[in-house]
């Protein structure tokens, strides 16, 4: 794909910055360089040079004349995530969203990071300071001039906060810890589509945790499966909102690499390459589809089974027992409890957060019940154990039954809650109703 007119128009003004960024330097007394400047090129030069806007050398924002991949881009990885983390791929991810924000932005609106349009270093455009250490200054530098393209031309690549309470696969705590009025993340980004809630009212029951609306779940999707983020257009640029807190999760907990943490947001077809071109996403699961341990025909954790889809291996559960890796052809799965089976184990005495009492009868190992703090506990061998993981409302699911075929009442069911199956597998409740663990409790 050629390049359109306003990439050469921003080329232009690229290079342009660069020597206008020369002059103030020198006029400093200070010993600037420069990257990137287009020098001799001819406009023919520029328009059969195939490549999206990769933005570099200086850029004037309103604390100044920055260098893009020394100043720029680490002190914004500091302000936006390197407060909170020192994990490098999560700091890569962030980086390289962050440069694909500004490139995008760039593209669109020539003038801007000129004196005229300084680049704003606040919540407005993307947070920066100059406090960058030497975990941002890699991150930055490890990816330098990388971005992320769709279709040719650059993602909007927009992120967000997120809510900041994960559950221990990862996943958000649901509105209704927030006391957000919403049955589930999706109802409050649809309020916010069709302009019920603003962003007055997303920030009015949490100062930041609201954000997880502009997130987007995009493991494994490609094409049009691709889910958008409300916080942009829906055009062909928008392929779905990075979730900092996750993102944190998926770096530290899960070990994805920084590349499948972008994908994991914006989907396993962008293009993540230095010059435009790249190579296609590659294939984490050389075996095919299906479940694997770590090590077992996907790289990982060995007592974290994964999920393969489409070429694409996400982390599923980690295994309390060890995963059990079997041969070609047959999945593996996580090793079930020591002993006894899920009869062994019968816990009294439990309520549910909303005060019903757990019938003794209705437990079992394994058994999983939200209590009065929010908190949810397992029915185990020595009693009810607190699992120091969030839970709530926002599920609801029918139809359920464990493995004795006791019926499991839709009332008694929330988000979390877990029973295990007539084929002896664990059942969570989701919001989108019963989902096999592929863990077993026999």
């Amino acid at each position: 794909m050629r390049p359109s007119y306003v990439y050469q128009r921003a080329l232009r003004a690229l290079c342009h910055l660069a020597v206008t960024a020369v002059t103030v330097g020198a006029t400093a007394g200070a010993a600037v360089t420069t990257t990137g400047c287009m020098g001799d090129l001819t406009l023919s030069d520029v328009d059969t040079a195939e490549r999206p806007l990769v933005p570099s050398g200086y850029i004037y924002t309103y604390d100044g004349w920055l260098d893009v991949e020394s100043q720029y881009l680490p002190g914004v990885v500091r302000c936006e995530l390197g407060w909170y983390t020192n994990d490098l791929d999560t700091l890569r991810a962030q980086a390289v969203a962050a440069r694909t924000y500004l490139a995008t932005r760039m593209e669109q609106t020539p003038s801007l990071g000129t004196t005229s349009n300084p680049i704003p270093t606040g919540p407005t455009f993307q947070c920066w300071n100059n406090g960058a250490g030497t975990p941002e200054n890699q991150a930055a530098s490890d990816t330098a001039g990388v971005v992320m393209t769709y279709g040719g031309q650059t993602i909007y690549a927009n992120y967000a906060s997120g809510a900041p309470h994960l559950d221990a696969g990862g996943n958000p705590y649901p509105p209704s810890f927030y006391t957000y009025p919403w049955s589930s993340w999706q109802q409050g980004a649809d309020q916010y589509a069709s302009g019920v809630c603003t962003i007055g009212c997303v920030n009015s029951y949490h100062p930041y945790a609201g954000t997880q609306i502009f997130v987007t779940d995009n493991e494994g999707r490609t094409g049009s499966s691709v889910i958008k983020t409300v916080h942009n257009s829906p055009t062909a640029r928008n392929r779905g909102g990075f979730g900092q807190y996750q993102a944190v999760w998926l770096g530290e907990v899960a070990g994805y690499s920084w590349q499948n943490i972008l994908r994991f947001f914006y989907g396993a077809d962008i293009v993540i390459s230095g010059d435009g071109g790249g190579t296609p996403p590659p294939n984490d699961c050389p075996s095919g589809d299906g479940y694997y341990c770590g090590g077992n025909g996907v790289d990982g954790d060995s007592n974290t089974l994964y999920y393969c889809s489409g070429g694409v291996a996400s982390a599923l559960e980690v295994c309390t027992y060890g995963c059990q890796a079997n041969s070609a052809g047959v999945a593996d799965q996580c090793n079930p409890p020591p002993s006894g089976g899920p009869g062994a184990c019968s816990c009294g005495g439990g309520a549910d957060f909303n005060g019903n009492q757990v019938p003794i009868s209705s437990t079992h190992c394994g058994f999983r019940v939200c209590g009065g703090d929010f908190q949810l506990y397992e029915c185990g061998l020595s009693g009810w154990t607190g699992l120091g993981v969030g839970c709530g409302g926002g599920c609801s699911c029918s139809g359920g039954a464990d493995y004795a075929g006791n019926q499991v009442p839709t009332s008694s069911t929330h988000c979390g809650y877990r029973v295990c199956g007539g084929d002896f597998q664990y059942y969570d409740c989701t919001s989108s109703g019963w989902s096999g663990s592929n863990s077993y409790c026999n």
